[in-house]
């Protein structure tokens, strides 16, 4: 019995390190309600207003609508965790206090001065243009950090969902890209984190705007070193070739992240995309550092 539950865990870790959601073993004797309902969220189609329920296996799923749901795992608010009605993890006051991005350079997503953006006339970066609604500071680097380092998946949620609302104002007046591709890791750093942030958001952002992601139009061909910590012109170096992709000739490209810093990962990863015939390549990030 141990052994072929032993199996169905190492399965769901599987499963979900692939699909970037957390994995939940509705058998274990440490899953309670609060876990149970983060599960049901994390699995819920905002379409359809349902919630799926998926068996160990992951055979067969049942979908129950929102509205049972709901009352009885509650909504409460990440920030000040106030109970509310409402299909986000964040009350109104809290989202209203974040760290908004308003004014940024429509190129690069910088923090605009009086003078005009300053890293654009340093350095132009290879994107069409970014969305960035946060400012990487306060509450919403600690989410960025949960959700990298320590399973954060209602963290990157929020950040989602955030995202997305950004994304669905920016595209009123643009057309949508053909296709949303997740920053991709290194299979090393894939297997010792057990998910991929950038997937976790892209997933959601992709819900909402419906646009498909692709997850295989680009891949990390070598491990690099964690750009934290390192200087601008490191950063460059340190992502050199670090990727590649197949054909893409005349798609236009999403290229999702949680963070952007220097833009030197991104920068890379868009020169590769060019180079193999994407038409536009723009960068839709949860945050932006100041």
């Amino acid at each position: 019995m141990h052994s072929r539950f032993e199996a169905l865990a190492s399965t769901a870790l599987v499963e979900a390190a692939a699909a970037s959601r957390p994995p939940y073993y509705p058998w274990s004797t440490s899953a309670n309600v609060g876990s149970f309902a983060r599960h049901c969220e994390s699995m819920s189609d905002r379409n359809s207003g349902s919630v799926r329920l998926c068996t160990p296996t992951a055979i067969r799923s049942i979908a129950f609508p929102a509205h049972w749901i709901m009352p009885i795992f509650p909504r409460y608010c990440l920030l000040c965790e106030v109970r509310f009605d409402g299909l986000k993890d964040l009350c109104a006051h809290c989202e209203a206090a974040l760290p908004w991005n308003d004014s940024a350079c429509p190129r690069c997503g910088q923090p605009l001065t009086g003078t005009g953006c300053v890293s654009c006339r340093r350095l132009p970066v290879a994107c069409e243009r970014t969305v960035a609604p946060l400012l990487y500071a306060d509450a919403v680097a600690d989410w960025v950090q949960a959700l990298k380092f320590r399973s954060g998946f209602r963290e990157g949620r929020v950040l989602g969902e955030l995202l997305a609302t950004a994304v669905e104002r920016a595209l009123i007046d643009h057309h949508p890209p053909d296709c949303i591709v997740a920053m991709p890791l290194s299979t090393r750093r894939l297997l010792w984190r057990g998910h991929n942030q950038a997937a976790i958001i892209a997933r959601i952002v992709s819900r909402r705007v419906e646009v498909p992601v692709q997850h295989h139009l680009l891949k990390r061909t070598r491990t690099t070193l964690r750009q934290a910590g390192l200087p601008r012109s490191a950063r460059r170096a340190n992502v050199m070739r670090a990727f590649g992709t197949r054909d893409v000739t005349g798609l236009h490209i999403a290229l999702v992240d949680d963070v952007l810093t220097t833009g030197a990962t991104l920068q890379s990863a868009t020169r590769v995309l060019l180079a193999n015939g994407a038409s536009a390549v723009e960068w839709w990030v949860a945050a932006r550092t100041p």
